[in-house]
C-alpha cells in the first residue's frame, strides 16, 4: 500500500500498485473511491490487480486520471462518492444501479447523489475525478447559478458524441499528467487541466446547469464596464484568475458582464481570456532563444496551454505560421 507521491520537483503526484492480494486491493479502493461492500465470486487464485493513478493540484482543487485492472467478479453496495468521477470501461463488463438508473455500457458518472449498486468481471477501467468544490465554482462562472445548486443528476452521458469526447478527454488528461511535468509547472496549466475536466464532466452528464433559467437581461451596460473588464484580462492574464474575478474588476455581476461583452465585443470573457493568453504567448516566442533552452512547450504552458499540438493549430489559426517558426526567426 502508499501513497500518491511525485518526484521533487514534479507537481504531479504519482501511484503505481500491483497486488494479487484480494484484501489488500479492497483497502486500496475503499480509500481511494468510496466505502462500498463487495461479494466476490470465483476462485481467489491467480487474482490480479493493478493502479496506476496521477493527480495534481490546481487553484480550484485536485483533478486525477487513474488507471484500473480488476480481474476477479464481484457485486458490491457503495456509498456516494464525494468528488464527481468518471468511468470509462475499457475490458470486462461493468454496470450500475441507481434507483431506476441503470448504466455501464459506456462512460458512466458514479453517483454522488445516493448509494448504489456496481457489478464488474475483470476489468480495466479509465477513472477520472475532480474536487467537487471546484467543479461547482466553474460550473456557477459558466452558468450564472449558485454553486450549492450545482449538481448532476444521471449517470449516463446524454448523446454518444458526448460518450466519445468524455473517453477522448480522459486519454488527453492522462498523457499531460503522467509524461508532461514540464507543462504541469504552470499554474495556469494545472487551472486548465482542472477546467477541462471538470467542464467536460458537465457537459456529458446531466445535471441542474443544463436545466437552469436562462439569464435575465440584466439591462444596457455602457462601453466603460466591458473596458475595465478588458484592462483586468490585458493585466492578469498570466494569472489564473477567473469569471467572478473579471466581474468584479469590472463593477458588474458575471451575468451581466456575459451580456456586455456580447453586446460591444461579440465574444465572451473567457473566450477573450484565451485571446489575451495566446497574444501574451506570442509575445514570449518572438523574445525566445532556443539556444537558451526556450521551446515551445514550456511557453505554451507558462501561458495555461496544456496541450502543445492544440496550441499549435491555434497559433496558426491566428498568426499564420507555427509557434516553432516563430521562435526560431
Amino acid at each position: 500500500m502508499g501513497e500518491l507521491h511525485g518526484s521533487a520537483p514534479s507537481p504531479v503526484q504519482r501511484l503505481r500498485v500491483t497486488s494479487t492480494d484480494l484484501d489488500e486491493a479492497t483497502a486500496l479502493l475503499r480509500s481511494r473511491y468510496a466505502e462500498h461492500h463487495p461479494s466476490f465470486h470465483g476462485s481467489r487464485e491467480g487474482f490480479a490487480f493493478g493502479l496506476a493513478a496521477t493527480a495534481v493540484a490546481a487553484p480550484a482543487g485536485t483533478v486525477s486520471v487513474d488507471g484500473l485492472r480488476h480481474s476477479m467478479r464481484a457485486s458490491a453496495l457503495a456509498e456516494p462518492l464525494a468528488a464527481p468521477t468518471v468511468v470509462v470501461p475499457l475490458r470486462g463488463r461493468v454496470r450500475y444501479a441507481c434507483g431506476r438508473d441503470e448504466a455501464g455500457a459506456g462512460p458512466t458518472l458514479c453517483p454522488t447523489w445516493d448509494r448504489f449498486r456496481v457489478e464488474w468481471d475483470d476489468v480495466e477501467l479509465a477513472v477520472g475525478s475532480v474536487d467537487a468544490d471546484g467543479l461547482a465554482r466553474v460550473a456557477s462562472e459558466i452558468h450564472g447559478i449558485e454553486p450549492d445548486a450545482v449538481a448532476f443528476t444521471g449517470m449516463t452521458a446524454i448523446s454518444a458524441s458526448r460518450a466519445r469526447y468524455v473517453h477522448a478527454l480522459l486519454r488527453h488528461l492522462e498523457q499531460i499528467l503522467r509524461s508532461h511535468d514540464e507543462v504541469m509547472a504552470s499554474p495556469l496549466a494545472r487551472a486548465e487541466t482542472f477546467r477541462q475536466l471538470a467542464v467536460g464532466l458537465l457537459q456529458v452528464f446531466p445535471n441542474t446547469t443544463h436545466t437552469a433559467d436562462a439569464p435575465r437581461s440584466p439591462g444596457f451596460h455602457g462601453p466603460a464596464t466591458v473596458r475595465r473588464a478588458v484592462a483586468f484580462i490585458d493585466g492578469h492574464a498570466h494569472e489564473d484568475i477567473s469569471l467572478t474575478e473579471i466581474a468584479r474588476a469590472a463593477r458588474l455581476g458575471p451575468r451581466g458582464l456575459q451580456s456586455a461583452f456580447h453586446r460591444h465585443l461579440g465574444t465572451t470573457p473567457l473566450t477573450y481570456l484565451r485571446k489575451a493568453r495566446m497574444a501574451g504567448a506570442h509575445a514570449d516566442l518572438q523574445a525566445g532563444d532556443p539556444t537558451r533552452g526556450d521551446t515551445v512547450g514550456a511557453i505554451a504552458a507558462r501561458w495555461g496551454f496544456a496541450n502543445a499540438g492544440r496550441f499549435s493549430v491555434e497559433y496558426r489559426q491566428v498568426y499564420a505560421r507555427s509557434p516553432r517558426e516563430t521562435l526560431r526567426s
